[in-house]
């Protein structure tokens, strides 16, 4: 679900190219990114960390937030 956010974002943020080619998320050596997305005069770019379970977001500026990617509750247990 994660990914599907990510992507949407980054959809409407970026200039069109044909076919959404300007989408894709890349993979990197922890995980996914979405390499820098325009936002007014600055850039910023979201990582998927599966190493250490976390999402995190850069911006050119230097400034970053993130969270912790964990299970949802509503989800059933695998196994189980």
């Amino acid at each position: 679900m994660w990914t599907q956010i990510v992507g949407k974002i980054r959809l409407v943020q970026s200039p069109w190219v044909n076919h959404s080619w300007h989408v894709p998320l890349y993979v990197t050596a922890t995980g996914l990114t979405t390499s820098p997305i325009p936002y007014g005069s600055r850039t910023f770019e979201i990582d998927f960390d599966f190493v250490q379970h976390q999402l995190a977001i850069r911006d050119s500026g230097g400034a970053s937030a993130g969270f912790a990617l964990s299970l949802s509750p509503w989800l059933p247990s695998i196994g189980g």
